[in-house]
């Protein structure tokens, strides 16, 4: 997601109102040791930050981290032409939270996109 940004043309996608669940690569493999771990574990579990966020501050906060703009959006049916049926998954969203991991205790390392995004362009 960062790499238009990277090259200064880094924007919302689609209408930037639709949700987007992240999470960083350290709490996701936590997260999944944590319920193998957890007898209390069974079933499944959301492995998300428990911030999702919309598309729009998404890229905004992308664009502050690593100090490019926010600016050029990706219309919808370029995302069609580039990812095909894939492309639902960034135009519609969804917004995902980690109800079950939580209650179960596992603690985030990095709960929000800024410090996730921070630990990695650091």
């Amino acid at each position: 997601m960062a790499l238009p940004y990277r090259f200064g043309v880094g924007g919302r996608i689609g209408n930037g109102r639709q949700w987007y669940s992240w999470i960083h690569v350290e709490d996701a493999a936590n997260a999944i040791v944590f319920c193998l771990e957890n007898e209390q574990c069974e079933g499944p579990f959301n492995i998300t930050a428990p911030e999702p966020l919309r598309m729009r501050k998404f890229g905004q906060i992308i664009g502050e981290t690593i100090h490019r703009p926010h600016w050029l959006p990706a219309p919808r049916f370029a995302m069609k032409l580039a990812l095909g049926e894939m492309s639902d998954l960034i135009i519609k969203g969804q917004r995902v939270i980690p109800k079950r991991t939580e209650e179960l205790g596992y603690s985030y390392r990095f709960p929000t996109l800024r410090k996730a995004l921070q630990d990695i362009y650091s």
